[in-house]
């Protein structure tokens, strides 16, 4: 065999890794013998392979031979110009410390987390103390300045972001880095999926003619076809996450974008983030484009906002004291850089306004932002309605800043009669304990009642209870005058508001005829509004609203459809029964649980295929794996539906009885199995016992992945416990239907019940001798 190809025979190898264990000591002599052997060959590289391999093992190595490999990687670091370099520069720093220039360079950008005193934030560059002697050494080394070029050009692509400090640095030691940083940003660009293209980025716009133009429309279009590719391979499941048809961890997971996208939004923010530090914002007020950098301009904004300490974090009891740490870095790391000017973001704002909110979003939850009080309480009195919520959420952290309540006042003087109800509205219908901060948000609370100074009027009061319950209050129509009602109408007009929306609701709740406002809501593309609509027809009860409903349950979004069922079930004939029925299949988990309301709630007796069906969805509502943490909620409503019904008809008892023989296979949750097994234990049931015995020997033969796992974490085997509930609940059903039908004993395995009376688990072996003594039998000594 040629010895470029020989390494060394598997029996050998075995015999190694057991001296290593066994006798550390003599493992210590030989393999220093061999590597000192190899490093006298002159077999460098073979020889670190196996030094790499005794200091995992901690296995000292031979002084001699250690210098020898790191002069040799050194060496390595100077010549190898390809995406090995990354492997290289990657080792264990003991390999690479030094005083040379090159140590020097390598510790520069690999060290910062050395550097650092406490805890180490993941993309944070800290610069070495360097003397002037220090920094001449590296800056006229070609050694040094080579290992620079290959760790821009190979491994700073894979490198964390830096928002620009470690290239600015790069910079500072005076070599030109243009060509390596566009070799940088090439390979970057290849990769798509690295944070580090996002540095190389800030590198090359720091060169001295730097390309923002060129860079910009590049990023743009890349990002655009990842975004086209992203969408072609996920819109499916993403819209199936959307319509709850997923479980909830399953569904985080792929609404999150793309690594090629978040790796090139990384990039254009960079180049964003850099234009900006050198040319100021004006630039993207002129982009023929600039709406596409909006969002990367509302993440370099959020940067230069400090944070605010939110009311739970003065509360030791309340937060840990590595998140209080966090949060004081980065108010210092924030106190260190310029701030945003009002200028820019007021610019900022009327950038995003009206179709843009959502980078808008991103500053005004980045901190206090107290520069856009103004603008806000201007858009809160007389701006587009639909901007109401995004203000008010706004405001509730900026409610406490100077000057606040005098913008406040002066703003609604501005505000329609109708606008100031719809400010009420909300304000009544505020969730305060799940704001970012409760307790600014209670002041504002305070200061919009005040405010307005609105008497009680019956109209909105009733709007609010609608909104809140679904209901009527029992003397709205008494209360409710003519006055009130016109009000009501004029309200309803505005169907982007939460008034304008409970007002179509209660008008139709009230009788009056809105049908023509309904249909026209039906048709809004916001969803809201179509909800709206489907809740003012529930109240209605004219056909042209009942075709509504049926029509709706064909909407693209599972509220929709969740709301058409609710409102035709408690009425339906028995054709739209079997409309609803075919409901049981959809893919939202919500609207299948409410086919199993409905067939539950209104006695469906042709229902009841439907409902043994759905005891194998696997819909997990909990978050986390699909094994663990489980609450299959519409399976586990079906088995509750069934259990309503007495007396359950004998027809079903096949394909229950199939469900039970497959135990866990037919569904994880333990809890849909309970509902069935306390189901049939009772009734007479032929099959039952056999299905339920040899249920319980199978339970027995595999004992699951709980074995599995206690070996992983050096455990001693244990069954898994879900198996375990599942056994102690097949045992306890065989028990009582033992009890309450004593035909069933004739046939009964008592031998099976003296062997699980012999289990080391008490429950179950309680349980299996409270079985023998039904049967007559003695009990096991």
């Amino acid at each position: 065999m040629p010895q470029a190809y020989y390494r060394i025979h598997s029996t050998t190898a075995e015999g190694l890794n057991r001296i290593v264990e066994k006798e550390p000591e003599l493992a210590s002599e030989v393999l220093n013998a061999l590597l000192s052997d190899l490093v006298g060959a002159k077999r460098l590289d073979e020889a670190f392979e196996m030094a790499k391999g005794m200091r995992a093992a901690s296995i000292p190595l031979p002084f001699p031979a250690k210098k020898i490999l790191r002069k040799h990687l050194r060496a390595q670091l100077v010549r190898v110009d390809s995406p090995r370099f990354r492997d290289l520069i990657g080792m264990d720093w003991d390999w690479l410390k030094g005083s040379g220039p090159v140590a020097l360079f390598v510790d520069a950008v690999t060290g910062s987390h050395r550097r650092v005193r406490g805890w180490y934030t993941v993309g944070t560059f800290l610069p070495p103390a360097w003397t002037e002697s220090q920094w001449a050494r590296v800056r006229e080394s070609r050694q040094a300045r080579a290992v620079a070029r290959h760790y821009i050009r190979w491994a700073l692509p894979f490198d964390h972001e830096y928002k620009g400090a470690l290239a600015s640095w790069l910079w500072r030691i005076g070599w030109d880095l243009t060509a390596d940083f566009q070799q940088a940003v090439k390979y970057g660009l290849k990769l798509r999926e690295e944070s580090g293209l996002s540095e190389a980025v800030h590198g090359i716009l720091m060169s001295p003619t730097p390309p923002h133009d060129e860079l910009l429309e590049t990023l743009l279009g890349e990002l655009e076809q990842a975004d086209q590719r992203d969408d072609a391979a996920h819109e499916s499941i993403r819209r199936r996450a959307k319509q709850k048809a997923l479980n909830e961890f399953d569904a985080d997971v792929w609404m999150e974008p793309s690594a090629e996208c978040h790796g090139l939004w990384l990039a254009l923010t960079a180049a964003v983030r850099e234009r900006r530090r050198q040319q100021g914002y004006g630039w993207l007020l002129e982009q023929p484009r600039h709406e596409e950098f909006l969002g990367a301009w509302s993440l370099v904004l959020s940067e230069r906002i400090p944070p605010h300490l939110s009311d739970d974090l003065h509360d030791d009891d309340k937060a840990d004291e590595h998140r209080q740490w966090e949060l004081r870095r980065a108010q210092e790391r924030h106190a260190q850089l310029p701030q945003a000017t009002a200028e820019e973001l007021r610019a900022f704002y009327q950038s995003c306004m009206p179709d843009t909110v959502w980078a808008l979003g991103n500053v005004l939850n980045a901190g206090r932002v107290v520069e856009l009080v103004p603008q806000l309480l201007e858009t809160l009195a007389i701006g587009e309605s639909r901007h109401l919520n995004m203000c008010m959420d706004a405001l509730g952290s900026l409610s406490e800043t100077e000057g606040f309540s005098q913008h406040l006042l002066s703003s609604l003087e501005h505000a329609s009669e109708h606008r100031r109800a719809a400010i009420l509205f909300l304000v009544r219908r505020m969730d305060i304990d799940s704001h970012r901060n409760p307790h600014e948000a209670y002041h504002l609370h305070e200061l919009l009642t005040q405010a307005l100074d609105n008497p009680d009027i019956p109209a909105l009061r009733a709007c609010i209870l609608m909104d809140e319950t679904g209901r009527l209050s029992p003397d709205a129509a008494n209360t409710l005058s003519g006055k009130c009602r016109s009000l009501l109408g004029e309200w309803s007009i505005d169907l982007e508001t939460g008034l304008g929306r409970a007002a179509l609701m209660l008008l139709a709740a009230l009788g009056e005829d809105v049908t023509e406002r309904a249909w026209a809501a039906f048709q809004a593309p916001d969803v809201d509004i179509r909800k709206a609509a489907l809740r003012a027809f529930t109240w209605m009860k004219t056909p042209e609203a009942r075709a509504a409903l049926k029509k709706a349950l064909g909407d693209e979004d599972y509220e929709c459809r969740l709301l058409a069922l609710r409102g035709l079930a408690p009425e339906a004939d028995g054709a739209e029964r079997q409309v609803i029925l075919t409901l049981a299949q959809d893919e939202s988990a919500r609207v299948r649980e409410a086919c199993v309301d409905a067939i539950r709630e209104g006695k469906w007796w042709e229902g009841l295929d439907v409902l043994c069906q759905l005891l194998a969805d696997s819909r997990n509502a909990r978050y986390g794996d699909a094994d663990r943490n489980v609450d299959h909620h519409v399976a586990y409503a079906a088995a509750k539906a069934l259990a309503s019904f007495r007396p359950l008809p004998s027809s079903l008892f096949p394909s229950l009885l199939a469900f039970i023989r497959q135990g866990r296979a037919a569904n994880l949750d333990i809890r849909v199995h309970g509902v069935i097994l306390d189901l049939l234990a009772p009734l007479p049931v032929p099959e039952l016992p056999r299905v339920l015995a040899d249920l319980l020997r199978a339970l027995a033969l595999n004992p699951g992945e709980g074995s599995a796992l206690r070996r992983a974490l050096g455990k001693a085997p244990g069954l898994n416990p879900e198996v375990l509930l599942l056994r102690f609940g097949v045992l306890t059903a065989l028990v009582m239907h033992f009890s309450l039908q004593p035909s069933a004993r004739t046939h009964a395995d008592a031998g099976l019940l003296r062997e699980l009376s012999r289990q080391p688990q008490e429950e179950i072996a309680q349980m299996a001798l409270l079985g023998l003594r039904i049967l007559g039998e003695e009990s096991p000594g």
